[in-house]
Formats: C-alpha cells, sequence, structure tokens
C-alpha cells in the first residue's frame, strides 16, 4: 500500500464541520422566491457553509484516460481522507489536510492526487465564484429546473474581467477559475444541490498528464452536495457527494470522480 499525504491552503470559502452524519432534514420554512440577486444568493450558500474545528471526509477516487480514438490508455483507483482543519471567515482562507493512499505496486498514490485536487477545489469552487465583489464579475439569470424542486441560477462572467484559464502542468489543475457556472437550488431553503462549472479562456496549450504537451479545448466539472447534520446542532450543512472533472484536450479526454462520504 502506498500513500500520499499533502497539506493545503486554500483562499477561499470551504465546508467545516465536526464528526458529521448524513441524516434526512426536515424544516419548515418560507418559501424561496422566484428571482434572487447576486448578494442573495451568496447569502444563501453561506448560511449552509459554517465554520467549525474539523469536518473529515472520506473520499472513493477514480480516473480514466483515453486517447482521441475513445481508447482507454489509463486507468486508475485510490481511496483517500479530506481533512478540514478550521477557517477564518475574515480572511476568507482555511487550511486542509488530504492524503490518498493505494494498494499494489501498478497503482500510484502520486499519480492519483489531481483527481484529489481537482475533486476537492470543484466542491469548493461554487463559494469562491459567490464571494466578494461577484457583483462586480457576474450576471445572474434564474430559472427553475424542468419537473424538478429546483431553482437553477445561472452565472455568467461580465466583460473583461474574466481572465484566461492558466494552468499547473505540475499538479495537473487550473491556477485560475472563471467561466459560466451552475447552481441548483433546493427551493423550499435555498440549499445547494448541484453546481457544474465551465471553464473560460480556451483553448490552451499546456502540459497534461498523461498526454504531455497539448491543446486544452475544454474544462468541465459536476458536483452533487449532500446535507450532514452534527449530534449536537440540529442546523445541517451541505458538503460535497459525488464530482465529476472532465479535461477534453486535442490527444484526449481526462475524466476524475470522487464520491465524499463523512467519516466517523
Amino acid at each position: 500500500m502506498t500513500r500520499i499525504s499533502i497539506s493545503l491552503a486554500f483562499m477561499l470559502f470551504a465546508i467545516a464541520g465536526v464528526r458529521a452524519q448524513t441524516t434526512p432534514v426536515s424544516e419548515t420554512r418560507t418559501p424561496a422566491p422566484e428571482t434572487l440577486t447576486l448578494t442573495q444568493l451568496a447569502a444563501a450558500a453561506k448560511t449552509y457553509v459554517r465554520d467549525s474545528a474539523e469536518f473529515p471526509l472520506k473520499m472513493q477516487l477514480s480516473m480514466v484516460a483515453m486517447n482521441s480514438s475513445g481508447q482507454t490508455i489509463k486507468r486508475d483507483h485510490a481511496t483517500g481522507n479530506y481533512d478540514f482543519h478550521g477557517y477564518n471567515p475574515r480572511a476568507e482562507t482555511g487550511n486542509a489536510h488530504m492524503s490518498v493512499q493505494t494498494d499494489g505496486i501498478f497503482h500510484s498514490a502520486k499519480g492519483m492526487l489531481p483527481t484529489a485536487w481537482n475533486s476537492a477545489m470543484a466542491g469548493l469552487l461554487p463559494f469562491m465564484v459567490l464571494s466578494k465583489n461577484v457583483e462586480e464579475q457576474y450576471s445572474l439569470k434564474m430559472a427553475d429546473f424542468p419537473g424538478n424542486n429546483l431553482l437553477l441560477a445561472v452565472l455568467t462572467p461580465l466583460p473583461g474581467p474574466c481572465p484566461g484559464l492558466k494552468w499547473s502542468a505540475k499538479n495537473n489543475i487550473p491556477e485560475s477559475y472563471c467561466g459560466p457556472s451552475k447552481f441548483g437550488l433546493v427551493k423550499e431553503d435555498l440549499s445547494l444541490q448541484e453546481f457544474s462549472f465551465e471553464a473560460s479562456g480556451l483553448p490552451l496549450s499546456a502540459e497534461v498528464k498523461p498526454f504531455g504537451r497539448c491543446e486544452i479545448l475544454r474544462y468541465h466539472s459536476e458536483v452533487e452536495f449532500q446535507k450532514v447534520t452534527l449530534p449536537d446542532d440540529p442546523k445541517p450543512f451541505v458538503v460535497p457527494k459525488h464530482v465529476e472533472v472532465t479535461v477534453e484536450t486535442d490527444k484526449g479526454k481526462l475524466i476524475m470522480i470522487s464520491d465524499f462520504a463523512p467519516r466517523k
């Protein structure tokens, strides 16, 4: 068994808590309005992102790389732990520790770190987008999900402020995030249930493992969230449940998937 640990420092909103468990949440709330402002949307998201000492999650990670013909050229999997260690709401900074482990000589814990990195950042991205000066960077459009008890909030970058995508060849992850995103909010309480992000500023020439030098054509993430409650706190938190990140290049496609569950 191989194991790699890494400490992370996030300059963004993070999800926190202590030894949580998934439980059904039943609360009486005022029905959500049909239209929200960006300020109201940010406030609704922050209601479920509250600071605490630690929030431990376990991860199941998988990665598949396909060439331009659609043939699988690499496949790997791993397990991991994701521990958030405190959040400073004034400075908007948080620290976390993430460990990834594999079994057998044919699986690389180090090789699976990009999947863990991308999945962790995808789960935190909704709160990055809704942090400071969101009104100066995005426009908002609200809609209903067809046949669903969700409101759809679509954020589109305003002309000018959105920079081109920057890519870290070392970590196989974006160094900046800007682009259109969608929030699926439960109507009854405006809690976050679904989120998707599409990076702007592409194509981009970069080193992407395992393809080498290539053109990044698309970077897309999809996140499903879950509610959890603490034994001594009836108010729920929202944390990632399922994350899928897709990187499309002119040499092939990389799909990184993570499933999260509270660790007891």
